[in-house]
């Protein structure tokens, strides 16, 4: 039996959680009865290197042809006539050009994932996804707040749209219950002995990053003990590193940027904080549940789907550095409430995001609408 040829359409192959979710699924994917091919449409980025080592052809398009791709796709279109795909998949930010590639080159079946939106969207955007949705055989979702959002505020038809959650790969983010060791911490000069908050994520506006550092300076204040680091890297970094000098807080306040090694930082912390503005269902927030850390998140997006499923963390007021301060505070000053919290964490991140369970997930919507012949060539 011929394997179903699979097309991910992604902007880019960076370090970030939308991209992770692409290489886990395309990975998941090239194990079973798929071949897989991933189109970046502006650059591959560091997580090329892993799919290609599998053997998945990972595409990108010559410098002259990025911007005018993305209103007429000739690369695209011109990649799916030499791959043949049964299926485009496309994520976040390509939506418009690869479902206007698909239909120009008579794709079967095209599917698209909506990893979070940078709210309010512009009657444009909004436009551009709804001519989209029309070239599109299903719209899954990463949360169901995000799904309403699609259906009631860009008025994209219920009938296409389904709720697919993250997933990550769980034994790579396994937790160390007792440490007895910290290289981390020695690295970047932390006694081993801190109590240590992690973030990760771009260092981009909806991110959030300085309602954090504005509300660790206040505990720094009251706690000596309390250190942070930040990863991930972005438009802002410099900015951050800025506001961090600023406050005379360098030593306490690590920015090491994009980490191959984000498991091992994860391991090396006692509890998580998102200071986001907007998410889809973050895979930071997976990823740190995975490694058995309690969670602080701002009440955007698909936070509170992961938090209130069990006692894991605290939801907080998105753009507050008070309501920051005070669930931070009310969390790691009681080690054994972190360990529980921790542990209860642990264990939603198995038993409901496991990446295996997302992957058989687009398996059944690929299988499905391959059989019942959805596409519109």
């Amino acid at each position: 039996m011929a394997k179903i040829r699979v097309a991910q359409v992604v902007i880019s192959l960076a370090r970030a959680g939308m991209e992770q979710v692409v290489k886990i699924l395309s990975l998941g994917l090239h194990q079973d009865n798929f071949l897989v091919s991933v189109i970046c449409c502006f650059e591959k980025g560091p997580l090329s290197a892993e799919l290609e080592r599998a053997g998945i052809q990972v595409l990108v398009p010559p410098g002259r042809h990025r911007i005018l791709s993305l209103l007429y796709p000739t690369f695209l279109s011109n990649a799916l006539k030499s791959f043949r795909p049964d299926i485009v998949h496309s994520h976040s930010g390509c939506w418009y050009p690869a479902s206007k590639a698909a239909r120009m080159t008579n794709v079967p079946v095209v599917v698209h994932t909506e990893h979070g939106r940078g709210v309010p969207d512009s009657r444009l955007m909004m436009f551009m996804d709804r001519l989209s949705a029309s070239r599109t055989d299903c719209l899954a979702c990463v949360s169901e707040k995000l799904s309403d959002y699609m259906k009631h505020t860009v008025h994209i038809s219920p009938s296409l749209v389904t709720l697919v959650p993250n997933g990550i790969d769980i034994d790579l983010f396994s937790p160390v219950w007792h440490r007895m060791s910290y290289p981390l911490r020695s690295f970047h000069g932390f006694p081993s002995d801190a109590r240590v908050l992690v973030s990760v994520g771009r260092m981009e506006t909806l991110k959030g990053h300085r309602y954090l550092i504005a509300a660790f300076a206040r505990l720094r204040q009251k706690y000596d003990f309390l250190r942070l680091w930040i990863l991930g890297d972005g438009r802002l970094k410099e900015q951050t590193k800025a506001m961090v000098t600023d406050l005379g807080m360098s030593d306490d306040i690590v920015l090491p940027g994009s980490v191959p090694n984000v498991a091992d930082y994860l391991r090396e912390s006692d509890l998580f904080v998102l200071p986001s503005l907007s998410e889809g269902t973050s895979m930071a927030i997976l990823e740190a549940m995975a490694s058995g850390l309690p969670i602080v998140a701002c009440d955007v997006g698909g936070n509170r789907d992961i938090l209130s499923r069990r006692e894991i963390g605290l939801l907080v007021a998105p753009a507050s550095p008070s309501a920051l301060e005070d669930a931070i505070q009310e969390i790691i000053l009681d080690p054994v409430r972190c360990y529980r919290l921790g542990r209860e964490a642990h264990g939603l991140a198995h038993e409901e995001y496991s990446s295996q369970a997302m992957v058989k997930h687009y398996e059944r919507i690929y299988s499905k609408l391959l059989e019942k012949g959805k596409g519109r060539p």
